[in-house]
């Protein structure tokens, strides 16, 4: 043996011992996050159910039973989503997922405590195991599982679907039918003025690629997409001055989505119809006028606090300032008066939160918000800043 093939071997079994230190801890990692998955999963699906326990006393009783374990719900939720800074609808959903792995699948949740899968393979479990019905569950659950713990979670999920399908007793063409009200669009922002367009349909009709045009032609594709022309959508764009003077690269704000080219947005200024026009101070970014054209609400004041707030003023809440209540922090009719520093946006779920016993709302100068939630917790929103 020469000394460079000595050498070569040294460092070959180096590399073989490193690499198993590397795997091993690694593979500790999952199994410890795996155990805190569980943990998490243990501790969501009991705060609903204290959620529902209590419902009754922590919900005043003017609503009916229904509402009062929606609202308590809400409110474990919403306290939990601002502890963390966690959007409210990610802690709803984890908590929904939850219940269904702590409740309806306890041996995938004994999997997960165990390590043997992860949090990813028992969230591909839940998600089939909704669509079956109580009498095909059992099955399902005896045959995945295993299959779970030898395999990837992107190989599990496809799995899992075929196992769905050949246990459920109901036949795909009954749930295709039932499936097809669900048909929608949505649209996803992305950078550089682009956005997603999400299109759930038919899977026949996505695997072709028709447009809309060969749908409201075509005799062979039974469901064509209606286009309501007579809806009309309301376009919000904010401009700075300067951009719309051409002497600045500045974006403009579209609403819904965010920053768009400065072309774009003096493109959609010049060929709009009307448009209310917003002016600001180019070096600080603060409102100096907000134009009078076009505009629907009656009162000046109104349109300021929504231009300041930009979305509700919850904490981790992104609902739009312009489909938010226009909130008094101090009751009306506790003495609270109708102006900038006394009003704030709250979306209707929000609204209604703030008035639950052991929430609590102090609005300070320049439009800060402290918040107490009912576990004694306070939590801080600000405005945002102007976008330029």
């Amino acid at each position: 043996m020469t000394e460079i093939t000595a050498t070569a071997i040294r460092a070959s079994d180096e590399y073989a011992a490193q690499l198993a230190e590397f795997s091993d801890e690694w593979a500790e990692l999952h199994r410890q996050q795996a155990v805190l998955d569980a943990r998490k999963a243990r501790l969501l699906a009991r705060s609903a159910a204290y959620a529902d326990a209590f419902a009754d006393v922590t919900v005043p009783a003017i609503f009916p039973p229904a509402e009062r374990r929606e609202l308590s719900r809400r409110s474990t939720c919403a306290a939990l989503a601002m502890a963390t800074r966690t959007p409210e609808r990610t802690i709803q959903r984890a908590t929904n997922d939850a219940e269904r792995l702590v409740n309806d699948a306890p041996a995938v949740l004994a999997s997960l405590e165990a390590g043997r899968i992860s949090a990813r393979h028992a969230q591909v479990i839940t998600d089939q195991l909704c669509d079956v019905p109580t009498a095909g569950r059992a099955a399902f659950l005896d045959q995945v599982l295993p299959e779970a713990e030898r395999m990837t979670a992107a190989g599990l999920k496809n799995r899992a679907r075929v196992l769905r399908e050949r246990l459920h007793p109901e036949s795909i063409t009954a749930r295709a039918v039932r499936s097809e009200a669900d048909r929608r669009v949505e649209f996803e922002p992305a950078a550089d003025g682009m956005a997603w367009v999400h299109l759930f349909t038919t899977a026949p009709i996505a695997l072709t690629g028709v447009t809309p045009e060969d749908v409201m032609y075509s005799p062979v594709l039974a469901h064509p997409i209606e286009v309501q022309e007579h809806i009309k959508p309301t376009v919000q764009i904010t401009v700075p001055a300067l951009t719309m003077a051409g002497v600045s690269d500045a974006p403009g704000m579209l609403d819904g989505y965010g920053p768009i080219d400065p072309e774009t947005a003096a493109r959609i200024a010049v060929n709009a119809p009307s448009f209310m026009r917003i002016l600001v101070q180019p070096e600080t970014g603060a409102v100096l006028s907000v134009g009078r054209n076009q505009y629907r609400v009656p009162a000046d004041l109104q349109r300021v606090v929504r231009l300041r707030d930009g979305t509700c003023r919850a904490p981790g809440c992104g609902r739009r300032a312009r489909v938010c209540d226009l909130d008094h922090s101090v009751a009306w009719e506790d003495g609270g008066t109708t102006d900038v520093g006394n009003l704030a946006c709250l979306c209707r779920h929000h609204h209604r939160m703030k008035h639950l016993p052991g929430w609590n709302l102090e609005h300070g100068p320049a439009g800060v918000l402290d918040w107490t939630t009912p576990d004694g917790k306070r939590h801080r929103t600000e405005p945002d800043p102007a976008p330029f």
